[in-house]
């Protein structure tokens, strides 16, 4: 798992919160109830919700976020008793607040998600459920959601993504495409393939644009691809891309061709030619019913253009599309979403479920479309002068005028509908609605923008984890099956994951035996030759034997001690990790190994998480060393990422070796200091401290007092105490 989180108003973190970074090996160290347990609860906990959020979407189910749950029912989180217990003492809100990181392929950037929780009183056992959801980048909030308030879109944060992303998008499909080609043969049903001088020549086109484009943009569009099952939403023409190459160069996703007539019209002028082009006895124009209406939708809008600096029309209309893309996230309007404008009736309707729907609130009911209904028909039956003084009144949004402007279009250029008639149903089938107005690059904007919500919200990051608790087996000589205790929970996943590894077939599978790993490593501690599995005669429960060599008969493992025991359920976790895993999702049909080297061919172990609470315990120094070891070797060989509560110097300064001979990358290290909240020194601190691992193997600064510098200090009052007696 490769992200930061955010943890607030969780257990002894208040609402000033900590972060996290969560690496493939993360170590959490720090005096006795600082908060290290605390960080990892959260991890699991929002692991919960996430495992939900992912399961939805792999079954392409629409995400509803307001239906999952913080879990406190099942383990590890029932651990924590109630959701009520488990917000910070002295809190204000009652709520907690969970985050994470995800890179996002669609916009080359990392992403902040941020999620609160509150109490539900309906309830009864005392989960959690998510009340608000944020999105942002360092550039700002562009996506939030709140129960009760609806979703918000801040849109001129994402659209300065759609171009580039369409430009990626487009050339490494093509690329991709190209070098999927056999060479040219002739056979008797005809050519295929092509040939090498078109191919170089096709190459070397492509390997332009890729340079022009950029190598982060590309790499973006590589990630999106491999990771993300794609959608006939997302695929693009060379007509779309030209589309957005105007978009960028006029700073505008409306490209509407009366606005560049209206540049040549004066400010005063431009009253009389509304009067004589738009209101007449033209029966081209369907929309018109009532004229004087009309002509009143429109001074709305013209006396607003009048009042205002802008000396022509076209350029009033982009300042109010910039105020719309802006607005749609400030609360100025309800949500981003273009209203279809019924002139004769004096009205604007909302899109029922808003221009890109709501991952919070409950989706558009029956309520609330006999509500819409009943409100349609009392504005058709108003008299017409009540009509034309509630146009007069209003205020101007961009919708009116958007819509008054598309009207004035169909006037003005009634055959160019390429770029903004979408031939859209209306809202309401049964009623008498003319069809909406589209822009195609709007709507590729707002498909663009709900794509990117759910792949930030589908982080497959929290998908499996598993927890190795410091009480992780008792000594027994008989394991009953029907116990409920964490390491029967892990001896009946050991077997069932056994039972499908043998049962699981694939080309790309390497040849692992099962317990290969554990076994291996049983020797590599000097513990013996292999760990056998006996069910006994009466079946109740499983005789676990240590092999000194391959041909004994093995000793009892309650027979070895506490501390072997406990090394043993260790390398147990990593092994069932290890036979469950399945192969990484990732697309092989664009051979996209052309980019990154990411060979489909081969088999890629999914990640695993595990968690383990000071696996130091019972374990001599050396051995405390050799976990380091056995960690590196079950993440390189096996993608298993750790998140490990230790208070052990020697399994540290073997990771610092580590990253000093260059066999572990530094930044896949992340070393977090927790302070108590007595030790960390004023309010204004974090209570996290990250250090890092530098390239020596040294640290980047020191521990709180009393971790490394213990035993030297011990050294230095006995040197004292033996110079006095003498």
């Amino acid at each position: 798992m490769n992200t930061r989180l955010q943890i607030k108003n969780f257990r002894v973190f208040d609402e000033k919160g900590v972060s996290i970074d969560i690496k493939p090996l993360t170590i959490l160290t720090g005096c006795n109830s600082s908060g290290k347990s605390s960080v990892v609860k959260a991890a699991f906990l929002l692991n919960s919700f996430m495992k939900q959020v992912n399961m939805a979407a792999e079954k392409g189910e629409e995400i509803e976020l307001s239906k999952y749950k913080l879990d406190f029912t099942s383990y590890p989180n029932n651990l924590l008793g109630r959701f009520d217990k488990v917000v910070s003492k002295g809190s204000s809100s009652q709520k907690i607040t969970l985050g994470y990181t995800v890179h996002s392929g669609m916009i080359s950037k990392d992403v902040d998600v941020e999620l609160t929780f509150a109490a539900d009183d309906n309830d009864d056992l005392n989960n959690a459920y998510l009340v608000c959801i944020s999105m942002s980048t360092d550039e700002g909030v562009f996506y939030s959601s709140e129960k009760g308030k609806g979703c918000r879109y801040n849109l001129n944060i994402i659209k300065k993504y759609l171009p580039s992303f369409v430009d990626a998008k487009m050339v490494v499909e093509e690329f991709c495409s190209l070098y999927s080609l056999p060479e040219f043969e002739e056979t008797p049903f005809g050519s295929i393939g092509i040939k090498e001088e078109d191919f170089k020549r096709e190459d070397a086109i492509l390997r332009q644009r890729i340079k022009e484009i950029g190598r982060n943009s590309i790499m973006g569009a590589v990630s999106y691809l491999r990771n993300h099952e794609d959608s006939d939403d997302l695929k693009y023409t060379e007509r779309q891309r030209e589309l957005l190459v105007w978009t960028e160069k006029n700073d505008s996703f409306f490209n509407i061709p009366v606005l560049d007539y209206l540049h040549t019209i004066a400010k005063e002028d431009i009253k009389s030619v509304v009067e004589k082009e738009m209101i007449s006895d033209d029966s081209k124009n369907t929309y018109v019913a009532e004229k004087s209406v009309l002509l009143s939708a429109f001074n709305c809008v013209i006396n607003d253009f009048m009042a205002s600096s802008f000396v022509y029309f076209d350029a009033y209309f982009r300042d109010f599309e910039q105020r719309f893309f802006e607005q749609s996230f400030d609360g100025e309007e309800n949500c981003p979403c273009l209203k279809t404008l019924k002139i004769n009736q004096a009205y604007i309707t909302n899109h029922p479920n808003g221009f890109f729907g709501n991952m919070v609130e409950v989706p558009f009911d029956e309520d609330e479309e006999r509500e819409l209904r009943i409100q349609r028909e009392t504005e058709e039956n108003k008299p017409l002068e009540q009509k034309i003084c509630e146009w007069e009144a209003r205020p101007v949004s961009f919708d009116l005028l958007y819509c008054t402007v598309m009207l004035w279009n169909e006037k003005y250029a009634p055959g160019l509908n390429q770029y903004y008639k979408g031939g859209a149903k209306p809202f309401i089938d049964d009623l008498d609605t003319p069809g909406s107005f589209q822009h195609h690059a709007f709507n590729m904007l707002s498909t663009f923008a709900d794509k990117l919500i759910h792949e930030v919200i589908s982080f497959g990051g929290f998908n499996n984890m598993s927890y190795v608790s410091s009480s992780r087996a008792t000594v027994k000589k008989l394991y009953a099956m029907d116990e409920k205790d964490d390491f029967t929970d892990l001896l009946q996943r050991y077997f069932r994951a056994k039972q499908l590894f043998s049962e699981r077939k694939s080309y790309k599978r390497p040849k692992y035996k099962v317990n290969d790993f554990l076994n291996h490593w049983i020797q590599n501690f000097g513990l013996g030759d292999s760990l056998s599995f006996q069910l006994d005669e009466d079946g109740l429960g499983v005789k676990i034997r240590l092999h000194k060599s391959a041909d004994d008969q093995g000793r009892l493992l309650s027979d070895e001690g506490y501390g072997v025991t406990q090394l043993i359920s260790i390398l147990l976790q990593i092994e069932t990790a290890i036979i469950s895993a399945g192969g990484e999702n990732k697309k092989g049909h664009y051979t996209l190994k052309c980019f990154d080297q990411y060979d489909n061919g081969v088999f890629h172990f999914e990640e695993n998480t595990i968690a383990i609470e000071e696996p130091e315990i019972h374990l001599h120094p050396s051995y405390q060393s050799k976990l380091a070891e056995m960690f590196v070797e079950a993440y390189k060989l096996y993608n298993i990422h750790f998140m490990i509560e230790t208070h052990s110097e020697y399994l540290i300064r073997k990771f610092q070796t580590f990253v000093a001979r260059k066999e572990v990358e530094a930044d896949k290290i992340s070393l977090n200091y927790v302070f108590s909240p007595e030790d960390y020194v004023s309010p204004s601190d974090s209570r996290v401290k990250h250090i890092s691992i530098n390239e020596d193997g040294s640290l980047s600064d020191s521990f709180g007092t009393g971790f490394y510098d213990e035993a030297d200090n011990l050294s230095v009052e006995l040197m004292s105490l033996k110079m006095r007696k003498s």
